[in-house]
């Protein structure tokens, strides 16, 4: 994209990289190398990038919007029966010469569709580390096709007695499906926390893994702002500007520096799905803050609003660079 030094760009598996090297030099895992070289010294107990069992019961759950699990679970069934479908209908047509299918046959499908469904779900999202969602996936999804389908079929019983006409049944049954998705839809809407698990066993990973708290990223940036482990030489190289991103923004090598008329800050800023948090001090003022929160949805503005009101404005131009559509190369 860019001569390496002349401009920046976010990448995840920059990070991955850089954690293969690492454990390839030192022959320590990166959780290794974290707990000896900053957990421990810092005295953050509670900070990992595994999966330990005595951190799961005091973890926060993430949340979300009950409209992304339910809408995506609609979308995916869907096609996979509709898949099924076609494929199952060839069948009977080349095996019995007619296209009439058995409402057995229905439900066969219906439970083939929600396996296949469930499999591409813990099969992808385990693949990204995202193994959480997959349980809430098949769950969401599980109460929305017994949803429907418990007022799916009350509903094509009242009209079979109601209704003589084979067409006009059938048109109504497809009618009362829409409305029946359609409602789902919006009651999914406006339930706007629904709690993800609490993280089941995942692989580690240099970016999205690690979990802490506000207290222990508070002594991290500490450490940053005013090193008692780092060397000066070590302290100075993470705040000298490598890449400038506009007026009063540069990215250093680890933390982005901001610059205000309260003097430079140290910052950095974590983002996913269900957990948002911001982090900044003022090394030479003394000042600074650390907010989580979790819910947003990959907006970290809650997070940036609460850190203002406890440190002020002068952090406001970070929200641009806190925003995954900024475009940093410019």
């Amino acid at each position: 994209m860019f001569k390496p030094g002349t401009a920046y760009y976010y990448s995840a598996n920059g990070f991955n990289l850089t954690k293969e090297v690492m454990e390839q030099v030192t022959g320590e895992t990166l959780e290794e190398l974290a707990t000896r070289l900053v957990f421990e010294p810092l005295g953050m107990k509670n900070s990992s990038f595994a999966r330990r069992d005595d951190l799961v019961n005091t973890t926060s759950n993430g949340h979300i919007r009950a409209i992304l699990p339910v809408a995506l679970s609609i979308i995916l069934f869907s096609a996979n029966f509709l898949v099924i479908l076609l494929i199952g209908l060839l069948i009977i047509r080349f095996r019995t010469k007619s296209w009439r299918i058995r409402q057995s046959q229905i439900f066969i499908f219906i439970v083939l569709a929600f396996l296949i469904f469930i499999f591409v779900m813990f099969f992808f999202l385990g693949k990204s580390s995202l193994i959480e969602f997959a349980y809430l996936f098949s769950v969401t999804g599980v109460i929305s096709l017994i949803f429907f389908l418990l007022l799916f079929y009350a509903g094509k019983r009242f009209m079979q007695k109601a209704i003589q006409q084979r067409w006009v049944h059938k048109v109504v049954l497809t009618v009362w499906a829409i409305f029946l998705i359609t409602i789902i839809g919006i009651i999914s809407s406006k339930v706007r926390n629904v709690p993800v698990p609490v993280f089941p066993d995942y692989n580690v990973s240099a970016a999205g893994t690690v979990r802490t708290s506000p207290e222990e990223l508070t002594r991290f940036m500490m450490e940053l702002a005013n090193p008692k482990y780092l060397s000066s030489e070590t302290s100075q190289y993470l705040r000298t500007p490598k890449i400038r991103l506009s007026d009063n923004l540069s990215w250093g090598m680890g933390p982005g520096i901001l610059y205000t008329d309260k003097g430079y800050a140290l910052w950095q800023w974590g983002q996913h799905i269900d957990f948002q948090s911001i982090m900044v001090i003022f090394p030479d003022e003394g000042s600074g803050v650390v907010v989580c929160t979790n819910n947003d949805m990959l907006n970290p503005d809650v997070a940036l609003e609460i850190a203002e009101r406890a440190i002020g404005k002068e952090i406001e131009p970070l929200r641009a660079a806190i925003h995954l559509e900024y475009d940093y190369s410019e």
